[in-house]
């Protein structure tokens, strides 16, 4: 059979691109090559058509004999009065100017048989979504999620139920190993690294008290009640009453109570008394020195009646340099009276050892010790970061009189992690508002003394010494003087000892820390005792005599030596890092989102191509309306 389209006239007559017809031919109607299916006969005749009928052996007349010819009367663009005439058309003219145009003539549906069907490509658009739905159809062709396309696209009902179990399965899978990883990493757990160095190193800052606060010599500068504080809690008057002679402390029970000692008259007689004999307890153990007596005397004659740097230091050397007591800066404590440090940006350890630390030989003047004030002999020495603020008695190391004590420091710096993490201060926060650099207990005493300020209207004796440390952001603030005022201040502080969370002091972000070895032996010996003895006389004639009448034993208890230099030039970082980075987490997230449903990064811009092209259609739709 000819591969040349054949045009149908509507008079059971078929013609070929060249006019000539195939009446009753049996010849498939035009564009029914398009349509699967078997070949389709002229309806007219069954599929047993004789042989001689078909093209080749039997002759057909031409076009222009069975079709009337076309009136050539009718002007060109004039309006026909038959519409029936396009059907008169010869089919080649139709041809040749459809061809022309570069598209297929048109083809009038009334002209096939009532046999004819659609095309499938017909049936699948008709059959296709519309709108939203149509929107979505057209992407999940592409959507590059496993499984997908294989449920859209196969017709079986039982593979598409299959894959669809498959990929429910899959995605519940995914999302409880996804639900671990968050909630892994919502942990924050952190790890810690060391890492050694190896550098030059600048030198602590170094703070020592002499243990006696007040020198006898200078009682004459203290108020009437602080001499008869004195001359009360004398050994030698005490010795007749021994029962007494200490502070009556309250047990710990009682301490921690938290009944309200406000009131006296709350409750049953009982509870009443324990109040008032806890009340009592706690006066006569406040009844020390420095919180009754001492912080009362005017800060100048108080540093005036302490020891003095210019008496007490016999030498000082770093790396075998002299320092000279202008280099150290005092410090007046409510515990041990003056206080001085040596803190100088040019010391910088270049080697270890004690040979290239810092050495200072000092006259501890015991013969001007208070008695019952004083109980032992020696200083108490600080090692700390530059430029904070030391606390002796809570930091520091007692050194006894007539030794020799050398303090083995190591570097060790510390890093660590804010929230999430954990929790860390910030000390450039700290500086800026305190102008002092952060340490833990330096937050915590403002702190104390700041709230027992604000709720008591005045600030606790005990907090002197910070109270001078804030002289410059706080003013107006009187002591606690009245017995109620005292009881506010005393409950803020067990409230302040018995409570983490009263004040928010962590430890610094960052800081340096320095560990310490003790180590100490009896210093000096009697011949040097005698060269100290004339460095003594040389310096303060007034206590020569004194030194001279004392014997081995007293003059080696009149001096201390110590030294405080690096072990090793190493040191320590610690660092804190994250145990799960949020780089492993995003990593650990697209590989169980790829094992599971075989999803990239590029998947979800597919996702999001499919959500802007609905929200567009959706909205042109609103615009219309």
């Amino acid at each position: 059979m000819s591969s040349q389209h054949v045009y149908y006239t509507g008079e059971d007559n078929y013609y070929d691109h060249s006019g000539l017809p195939y009446a009753d031919s049996g010849y498939e109607r035009p564009y029914d090559h398009q349509y699967p299916g078997p070949f389709r006969p002229h309806p007219a005749y069954g599929v047993n058509r004789p042989s001689s009928h078909w093209p080749g052996n039997h002759q057909y007349p031409r076009l222009d004999e069975v079709r009337p010819k076309r009136d050539s009367s009718r002007k060109k663009g004039s309006k026909r009065e038959n519409p029936k005439q396009d059907n008169d058309q010869d089919p080649r003219e139709r041809f040749d100017r459809s061809k022309e145009n570069g598209s297929r003539p048109k083809q009038d549906k009334s002209d096939w048989d009532s046999d004819s069907t659609s095309s499938p490509d017909d049936k699948e658009k008709s059959s296709r979504p519309s709108g939203v739905g149509h929107i979505i159809d057209k992407h999940t062709d592409k959507f590059s999620m496993s499984g997908v396309s294989y449920i859209k696209g196969t017709k079986n009902p039982v593979v598409k139920f299959v894959w669809s179990i498959l990929l429910i399965a899959a995605l519940a899978a995914m999302g409880y190993h996804l639900y671990r990883l968050v909630s892994t990493y919502r942990e924050y757990k952190k790890q810690t690294s060391v890492e050694l160095s190896f550098s030059s190193l600048q030198f602590p800052a170094v703070t020592f008290c002499n243990v006696n606060p007040v020198r006898m010599s200078q009682l004459n500068l203290a108020t009437p009640e602080l001499r008869d504080f004195i001359d009360n809690v004398n050994p030698e008057k005490l010795t007749n009453d021994l029962d007494n002679w200490s502070p009556q402390y309250e047990t710990v029970d009682d301490y921690y109570d938290d009944d309200d000692d406000d009131d006296d008259d709350g409750g049953d007689d009982e509870a009443v008394d324990k109040r008032r004999r806890r009340r009592k307890r706690r006066q006569t153990q406040k009844s020390s020195f420095t919180v009754s007596h001492f912080v009362f005397v005017v800060r100048i004659d108080r540093a005036e009646m302490g020891h003095q740097i210019s008496d007490m230091l016999l030498q000082c050397s770093f790396a075998g340099r002299q320092c000279l007591a202008r280099n150290f800066t005092r410090l007046l404590t409510t515990d041990f009276g003056n206080c001085y440090t040596i803190q100088y940006d040019k010391f910088v350890s270049r080697k270890s050892g004690p040979k290239y630390g810092l050495e200072l030989k000092l006259y501890l003047q015991t013969d001007e010790y208070v008695p019952g004030i004083a109980t032992s002999k020696g200083i108490q020495v600080v090692v700390h970061e530059p430029d904070t603020h030391p606390f002796p008695q809570e930091e520091g190391i007692a050194i006894k009189a007539g030794s020799e004590t050398r303090i083995g420091i190591k570097l060790v710096q510390v890093s660590r992690l804010d929230q999430p993490y954990d929790y860390c201060s910030s000390t450039e926060d700290f500086k800026k508002k305190y102008r002092i650099k952060y340490t833990r207990s330096t937050c915590q005493n403002i702190c104390l003394y700041e709230r027992t300020l604000k709720r008591c209207g005045c600030y606790n004796v005990l907090s002197e010494e910070t109270r001078a440390l804030l002289r410059r952001n706080l003013k107006n603030a009187t002591a606690c003087q009245s017995a109620k005022e005292i009881q506010c201040a005393e409950r803020l502080a067990i409230k302040f000892d018995t409570d983490d969370r009263s004040c928010e002091c962590h430890s610094p972000c960052k800081e340096r820390l320095y560990e310490k070895t003790v180590s100490s032996r009896e210093w000096p010996t009697q011949d040097f005792a005698n060269l100290l003895v004339k460095t003594v006389c040389k310096n303060n004639p007034e206590d020569c005599a004194v030194l001279r009448n004392s014997t081995v034993e007293e003059v080696r208890d009149e001096f201390v030596n110590v030294v405080i230099y690096f072990e090793q030039l190493n040191f320590e970082t610690i660092t804190e890092s994250p145990a799960y980075e949020i780089d492993q987490f995003l990593s650990d997230i697209g590989g169980t989102i790829g094992l599971y449903v075989g999803l990239s990064v590029l998947a979800f811009f597919e996702v999001i191509n499919l959500i802007t092209d609905i929200l567009v259609y959706v909205c042109t739709g609103c615009r219309k309306k």
